[in-house]
């Protein structure tokens, strides 16, 4: 008798890139049983924004709601393309397997830099 389960969420997700306009992201599959391997991941990414409180000096964090999703990626790394420049995103990925989607992984957050710049080699951006 075979026992299915859903997927464990990726490992280990790190921001390796940034432009004005494309976030690098890089994870580690989770262990998976032989029976059901990881068929793709799934890279989910969202803008957030800073406001300063009034009469404060602290920062509040606003998230838009609901992630954009880039489906059937089959390998631990990805570039999201076609961002907007000098911009705070959220991005988690999910892992897929025959029974259906692991919980999201934990989030990275990463700011677009300004045109004309590039950030590379595990930026803790």
């Amino acid at each position: 008798m075979r026992i299915s389960a859903l997927p464990s969420a990726p490992t280990s997700v790190l921001v390796t890139a940034v432009t004005a306009n494309s976030i690098s992201v890089s994870w580690n599959a989770a262990p998976t049983d032989v029976s059901d391997p990881i068929m793709s991941y799934t890279v989910q990414y969202r803008p957030k924004t800073l406001t300063v409180l009034p009469d404060t000096r602290d920062f509040h964090q606003d998230v838009t709601p609901g992630f954009r999703e880039i489906r059937d990626v089959t390998d631990t790394e990805y570039d999201v393309t076609g961002l907007e420049a000098f911009t705070l995103y959220e991005l988690r990925v999910i892992s897929v397997n025959s029974v259906g989607r692991s919980e999201p992984s934990q989030s990275v957050d990463a700011t677009t830099s300004q045109l004309g710049t590039v950030i590379t080699d595990h930026c803790t951006c």
